[in-house]
């Protein structure tokens, strides 16, 4: 079986280099830029929007006090979904248990809080000085998105991530 992958490209590890604090770097960012360049654009973006009312459709119920949080886009604007970020106080749990139990590979695109990273450290604010903000970095965590995921893969995720979360 082929794990599920992130943003079209087959993940088994983290692929932010956890010594570079100064920058997120992910190696499949280039090439899915160069990819969507490629393509229409408009069709990509409607396609990652497909994808994430499907998301939200079949996740909501997960939704509520101590439960997952879902993206929201305030009226008026749109999103593009270039990864969809869910949060959840347990996420390092859920992570682990959808690899182990459903070999579903799952990404944590931004793992610090930019005011803990060095290119911002001359802006003198305290790594401990936002609380709520670096407790929800160590909450949020990707699902797999790509304009072209299928019904069937989300499917595998949707029903996963309900059999995790009635687990734990």
């Amino acid at each position: 079986m082929r794990p599920l992958s992130i943003e079209g490209s087959w993940i088994h590890e983290p692929k932010v280099f956890p010594d570079e604090r100064g920058s997120v770097h992910e190696l499949f960012q280039g090439r899915t830029l160069r990819g969507a360049l490629g393509q229409d654009l408009k069709l990509a973006q409607a396609g990652r929007r497909r994808v994430a009312r499907r998301y939200a459709e079949g996740l909501s119920d997960l939704c509520g006090p101590g439960g997952l949080t879902l993206p929201t886009t305030a009226a008026g604007n749109e999103h593009v979904y270039y990864v969809y970020v869910v949060r959840h106080p347990r996420r390092d749990e859920i992570i682990r248990a959808l690899k182990e139990r459903y070999d579903i590979s799952t990404n944590i695109s931004y793992p610090w809080p930019v005011h803990t990273m060095r290119g911002f450290a001359h802006l003198g604010v305290e790594a401990s000085s936002l609380p709520v903000t670096e407790r929800l970095a160590g909450e949020i965590f990707s699902l797999p998105m790509y304009p072209s995921l299928s019904e069937a893969v989300q499917d595998k995720v949707i029903d996963a991530l309900h059999e995790v979360l009635r687990d734990l």
